[in-house]
C-alpha cells in the first residue's frame, strides 16, 4: 500500500532522468554547467582548500593549546548531559504527528478531563501442568478471589496510596469501576464461601457491576464452553479482571498531600516528593505509576507461589513502555561490541609494520574525538531543551562511522605527503586535500540531518537536532583535536626518522654508521625536529611523494639483511626484510587497482550494469509489495517478555487488541441536539469497526431511557419540554443511583445552568490487527460523529490515535522529507564540488540507494511506518558520503575520463571502503539486540551502507569514466 504509492512517484522520474542523461550527455553537461556559470570551480575549490590549510596550519603550530581548548569545550558542553538530562519515553509523543488532529484533541481532553485513566486488564489462566483445573470450580474461583484481595489490599506503604485511593471512580466516595466474574458474589469472599454451587450461580445470576450496569459473560470469561442443548455455561479457559487507575490528581487529593506533608507523614519521602513537584503542578498523579509498577511485580510473582494453580498476566500500554525501556537499557551493552569491532578493524587498517609509520595509537585518539563530539552535541541539545529519546540512541553509532571515516581520509592524505617536509607542513598539505573532502561530506550530512528538524514527528525532530550537532562537533574535533594529535604523531615520526630513540621520544642522533647514513639518503637529520633548516628540501613541486627509500636492486640487495641492519624507515617490527612505506594497503589494491581493472573495461561495465539492473528490478518489486503497518504492542514488547503471553490470551480468548475510545462533545445547545446525540450513539454502535463486547456505554442513551421511564407523562415527543427542565433532569440523573456511573462525564458551567462538555460515550474497537485497519477505524469513527452531531463540535479520541494519525500522513511526510533533503543535498554538493554534473551523478547514486533501501525492506520483513521512514530519510545523508568523496577526487584528477576515474579510486577508494565497512561494524552490535527499533536500524542501515558503498565505489566511477565532467584543471 505505502510502498506502491512511493515507488509510483519515484521510479518513473528516476527512469526519465537516467534516459535523458545517458541519451544526451554531451548536450547536458555544458547546459547545466552554464546554468551555474556564476560559480568558478577553481576559485571555489581553492577557497575550501586554502581555508582548510590555514586552519590546520594554525592547529599544527599550536597542537598542545588546541588539545587543551577542545577538551575544555567538550567538557563544558558535555556537562549538560548530567545537568539537563531529560528523556521522553512516551511513544505517542515521539512517533505521532504533533500537528495532527489527535494532538489537538489530546490537549483538549487533558484540559477538561485530565489524564486518560490507565486501563488495567488482568488475564488469569492455568499454569503449565495445571491445565486440567476446572476454572469455574470452587478451587479456581477461590484462587481468583485470592488474586483480587492482593490487588485490593495493595498500597505503597504510605497514606492515600491504596487501590481505593487510586482506582477510577466518578467521584470521591463512590465505588471503583471493576468488571469481573467475581461480581456474581459482589466481590464478597464470605458470600462465595457459602455458595456450594458457584457454577449454578454463574448461570443464573444477573451479572452487574457496582453501578448496576450489565456485565457480559464474554467480557469476563475467555472461550466459554456451553452445553450445546441448553446453552448453559459449563466451563471457560481464562478469567479477565478489568479496572482503571486514575492518573489525574484532584484538588482535594493535592490538599491532602500538603496536609500530610506538613504533619511529617511524608518525612521519609521528601526526596521523592521534590522529584514529583513538577508533575503535581500538571495534576499528574505519580502514585498511580508507582502502584502499577508494584502491581506488575506482584502479579508476575503469583505463579511462583506454592499451591497455586493459576498465573496472571497484565496488558496495557504503560507496561509495554516499561518493558521496552528495560530492553533498550539491556541492548545498549551491545554498543560496546560495536566499539570493539570498529576498534579492531581500525587497528588493522592503520597498522604499519614499522615503528615510525605505525599509527595504531591514533585509533584511540579518533575514538576519543568521537566521544567528545557525542558529549558536546548531546550536552548542547539538552541545554537547548531538546529531550533525549530512543531514536537518538542511534546517533553515537552514526558518529562512530562518520568520525572514523574522517580519520581514514586524513591519515590517508598524510601518508601521501612528502616525508622530507617538516611535520607542520605535511599536516597543512594533507589537510588542504583531506579537509576539503571531509568538509564537503560533513556539510551535506549536516544539511540532510538538519532538515529532519522540520519533520512533524517529534522523534525525527529530536534526532535531527542531535545528529546535526553531532556531525558539526565531529567535524570540529576531527580538524582540531585529532589533527593536533596527528601533528604530535608527525613530529614523533620525523624525530624517529632522524634517529631519535625510544620510538621517537628520545634525543636525535647524528648519522655515524653506514646504517644511519642510509637514512640520510632519504632524510638529512638535524639535532631536533625544530631544526628544519638542516633538512634537505624537496623541489618546489616534488615529482613524487613519500620517502625516497632505495628501490629496485637496492631493496632486493637488502632483502637478506637483518632488520636491525636496515635504516629506520625500512625496518620491520615483525619479520625480516625491507619495509616499504609507500606500498599500498590491501583495500587500496582491491578498490584502487583490481576492481577498476575489471569494472572500467567494456565487458566489466556491461556486467556491472546488468547486475545493477537486476538488483534495481528486485528493489522495484519490493517497493510494490511493501505494506504500511505499525503494531506498537507487538513490536515494542521484547521477544522474551512475559507480556507476550498476556497478549496471546487476549487474542485467543477476548477479541484481541481492542482500543477503548471516547466521544467528546463541546460547548453548544445540548437541549436542541438531543436527537442528534442519540443518533451519534446509535451510529457508533452500528459501526463495523466497533466491538459489541464490551458494549458501548453512553450517559445520554441511559439518561434518555431513564427520563422516558420516570417522566413518561411529562415529555414532548419523548424529550423534556424545555431547557430548564432538561438541565434539571440531567443533574438529577447524574446525582442519582441510575446515573452515578456517568457522574464525571458531564461538565457544567459555574452556576450549573449549561452543559459545557461531555464524554458522550465510551466504546471499544474490534481487534486492531494492522496499521491500515487502525487508520480506517479512526477515520470511520470521526466521520460518524461529525456527520451525526456537527453542532457540538465532537471529537473521538483514544491514546493510540496519535500513532494512527502518524500512519495516516507518513507517506506524504516521508516523500516530502526525502525530496527536500535531496534538493538541499543537490544544492550543497553543487556549491561545494562547484560542478553541477558531478552533483547530479552524486544525487543519482543517493536516489538509487534510497529506492533499493525502500524495496529491500520487504525482503527484510519490515513494513513502512514511523520508525522505518526515519531511515528512508536519513539514507540521503548517509549515502552521500561515499559518492561525494569519489566525485571530488575525480574532479581533481587529470587525464582522460577513465584515467581520472581510476585515479580517484587509487587516491581514495580504499579509504571509502574502509569507512563504509567501519560504519557497518558500528551498527553491527544492533544485530544482537532485542528491541524493534534497534533491529530496524540495523537492518536498514546495513542496506544503506552496502548499497551506498556499491554505488559510490563501483557504479559512480563507471559512469564518470563514460560521461564525467571536466576536471578543475580543464576549466
Amino acid at each position: 500500500m505505502g510502498g506502491a504509492s512511493f515507488c509510483h512517484i519515484t521510479i518513473p522520474s528516476l527512469g526519465r532522468r537516467l534516459k535523458e542523461t545517458f541519451g544526451a550527455p554531451k548536450r547536458l553537461a555544458p547546459t547545466l554547467q552554464r546554468g551555474i556559470s556564476w560559480v568558478n570551480p577553481r576559485d571555489a575549490r581553492l577557497r575550501i582548500d586554502q581555508g582548510s590549510s590555514t586552519v590546520d596550519r594554525l592547529v599544527a603550530r599550536f597542537p598542545i593549546i588546541t588539545i587543551l581548548l577542545t577538551l575544555g569545550i567538550a567538557g563544558f558542553l558535555g556537562y549538560g548531559v548530567f545537568w539537563k538530562f531529560e528523556e521522553e519515553i512516551n511513544p505517542s509523543k515521539l512517533y505521532a504527528d504533533k500537528n495532527a488532529p489527535s494532538a489537538v484533541d489530546d490537549t483538549y481532553v487533558k484540559d477538561y478531563y485530565g489524564f486518560l485513566p490507565l486501563e488495567e486488564k488482568l488475564y488469569i489462566f492455568p499454569k503449565e501442568g495445571k491445565e486440567e483445573i476446572d476454572l469455574l470450580g470452587k478451587k479456581a474461583l477461590g484462587e481468583l478471589f485470592d488474586i483480587w484481595h492482593v490487588i485490593e489490599d495493595l498500597d505503597l506503604n504510605r497514606p492515600l496510596s491504596g487501590f481505593e485511593n487510586l482506582c477510577e471512580k466518578p467521584s470521591a466516595g463512590l465505588p471503583c469501576k471493576v468488571v469481573s466474574i467475581l461480581a456474581a458474589w459482589d466481590f464478597n469472599r464470605t458470600l462465595f464461601e457459602e455458595d456450594d454451587y458457584p457454577l449454578d450461580t454463574i448461570n443464573t445470576v444477573d451479572l452487574k457491576d457496582a453501578y448496576g450496569l450489565d456485565i457480559q459473560m464474554e467480557n469476563v470469561l475467555g472461550k466459554i464452553k456451553r452445553n450445546k442443548r441448553t446453552g448453559r455455561i459449563i466451563g471457560a479457559e481464562a478469567f479477565r479482571i478489568s479496572f482503571a487507575l486514575d492518573f489525574t490528581m484532584d484538588d482535594w487529593e493535592k490538599q491532602s498531600f500538603e496536609v500530610l506533608r506538613e504533619t511529617g507523614k511524608f518525612e521519609d519521602q521528601e526526596k521523592e516528593l521534590r522529584k514529583i513537584e513538577d508533575l503535581l503542578e500538571d495534576n499528574f498523579d505519580p502514585r498511580t505509576y508507582s502502584f502499577d509498577q508494584k502491581l506488575g511485580r506482584k502479579m508476575k510473582q503469583w505463579e511462583h507461589k506454592k499451591k497455586t494453580s493459576l498465573k496472571v498476566r497484565m496488558t496495557h500500554i504503560f507496561l509495554v513502555h516499561r518493558e521496552s525501556n528495560a530492553a533498550i537499557r539491556k541492548d545498549m551493552v551491545w554498543v560496546l561490541l560495536s566499539g570493539v569491532l570498529v576498534g579492531v578493524f581500525s587497528h588493522i587498517v592503520l597498522f604499519r609494520n614499522n615503528w615510525a609509520f605505525c599509527k595504531l595509537h591514533l585509533v584511540g585518539v579518533s575514538f576519543f574525538a568521537i566521544a567528545m563530539a557525542v558529549a558536546a552535541s548531546f550536552g548542547l541539545a539538552l541545554i537547548l531543551g531538546v529531550t533525549f529519546n530512543l531514536v537518538v540512541t542511534t546517533v553515537p553509532f552514526l558518529l562512530i562511522g562518520l568520525g572514523v571515516d574522517d580519520t581514514f581520509i586524513i591519515l590517508g592524505q598524510f601518508k601521501r605527503t612528502d616525508k622530507r617536509l617538516p611535520p607542520e607542513e605535511r599536516i597543512s598539505i594533507a589537510m588542504s586535500k583531506a579537509g576539503s573532502s571531509i568538509f564537503v561530506t560533513s556539510l551535506t550530512d549536516l544539511i540532510a540531518f538538519l532538515l529532519a528538524f522540520f519533520s512533524a514527528m517529534p522523534a525525527m525532530q529530536a534526532f535531527g537536532v542531535y545528529a546535526t550537532l553531532g556531525v558539526l562537533f565531529d567535524f570540529f574535533f576531527q580538524v582540531t583535536f585529532f589533527v593536533a594529535a596527528a601533528t604530535l604523531e608527525a613530529r614523533r615520526e620525523y624525530r624517529m626518522l632522524n634517529g631519535a630513540g625510544f620510538l621517537g621520544m628520545g634525543s636525535v642522533k647524528h648519522p655515524s654508521s653506514e646504517s644511519d647514513s642510509d637514512v640520510s639518503e632519504t632524510i638529512k637529520a638535524g639535532d631536533a625536529p625544530e631544526r628544519v633548516e638542516t633538512m634537505q628540501r624537496p623541489p618546489a613541486r616534488p615529482t613524487n611523494s613519500g620517502p625516497q627509500v632505495p628501490r629496485g636492486e637496492t631493496n632486493r640487495a637488502k632483502a637478506g639483511q637483518s632488520s636491525v641492519d636496515l635504516p629506520i624507515a625500512e625496518r620491520r617490527i615483525f619479520g625480516n626484510g625491507v619495509y616499504d612505506p609507500d606500498a599500498p594497503a590491501f583495500s587500496t589494491k582491491l578498490f584502487g587497482h583490481w576492481i577498476p581493472a575489471v569494472t572500467l573495461t567494456w565487458w566489466g561495465t556491461t556486467a556491472v550494469l546488468i547486475l545493477e539492473g537486476v538488483v534495481l528490478a528486485g528493489a522495484i518489486y519490493g517497493c510494490l509489495n511493501v505494506q504500511m503497518d505499525f503494531r506498537f504492542t507487538e513490536w515494542f514488547t521484547p521477544k522474551d517478555s512475559w507480556l507476550h503471553e498476556g497478549f496471546d490470551v487476549e487474542d485467543r480468548f477476548f477479541g484481541g487488541e481492542q482500543n477503548r475510545f471516547t466521544v467528546y462533545t463541546k460547548e453548544g445547545s445540548y437541549f436542541y441536539n438531543q436527537q442528534e446525540m442519540l443518533d451519534c450513539v446509535y451510529g457508533i454502535q452500528e459501526d463495523e469497526f466497533v466491538s459489541q463486547i464490551p458494549r458501548v456505554r453512553s450517559w445520554f442513551e441511559d439518561y434518555t431511557a431513564w427520563s422516558r421511564e420516570v417522566y413518561a407523562d411529562d415529555l414532548v415527543d419523548g424529550w423534556a419540554p424545555n431547557v430548564t427542565t432538561f438541565m434539571h433532569r440531567v443533574q438529577e440523573f447524574l446525582t442519582g443511583e441510575a446515573g452515578a456511573y456517568y457522574n464525571a462525564d458531564v461538565l457544567f458551567n459555574e452556576d450549573r445552568s449549561e452543559i459545557v462538555a461531555t464524554r458522550l460515550l465510551h466504546g471499544y474497537s474490534n481487534d486492531v490487527s494492522t496499521g491500515p485497519y487502525a487508520v480506517k477505524l479512526m477515520n470511520s469513527l470521526r466521520e460518524v460523529v461529525l456527520n451525526e452531531v456537527p453542532r457540538l463540535n465532537p471529537i473521538v479520541f483514544n491514546k493510540m490515535f496519535p500513532f494512527f494519525d502518524g500512519l495516516r500522513i507518513i507517506e506524504y511526510e516521508t516523500l516530502r522529507n526525502v525530496v527536500l533533503v535531496g534538493i538541499a543535498v543537490f544544492i550543497v554538493v553543487t556549491l561545494t564540488l562547484a560542478n553541477v554534473v558531478a552533483a547530479f551523478f552524486v544525487c543519482l547514486m543517493i536516489a538509487l540507494t534510497d529506492v533499493m533501501l525502500f524495496g529491500y525492506m520487504w525482503y527484510a520483513g519490515l513494513t513502512f511506518n514511523m520508525v522505518t521512514s526515519i531511515s528512508v530519510v536519513l539514507a540521503v545523508g548517509v549515502a552521500v558520503d561515499y559518492a561525494c568523496h569519489i566525485a571530488h577526487n575525480f574532479l581533481i584528477q587529470e587525464g582522460t575520463r577513465k584515467e581520472r576515474a581510476k585515479g580517484a579510486l587509487r587516491a581514495i577508494g580504499g579509504e571509502v571502503f574502509c569507512a563504509a565497512f567501519t560504519s557497518w561494524l558500528a551498527v553491527m552490535g544492533m544485530a544482537f539486540t532485542t528491541h524493534y527499533v534497534m533491529q530496524v536500524f540495523f537492518k536498514m542501515f546495513s542496506v544503506i551502507i552496502v548499497f551506498g558503498a556499491w554505488h559510490g565505489i563501483v557504479i559512480l566511477p563507471m559512469l564518470l569514466s563514460i560521461m564525467g565532467p571536466q576536471s578543475y584543471g580543464q576549466h
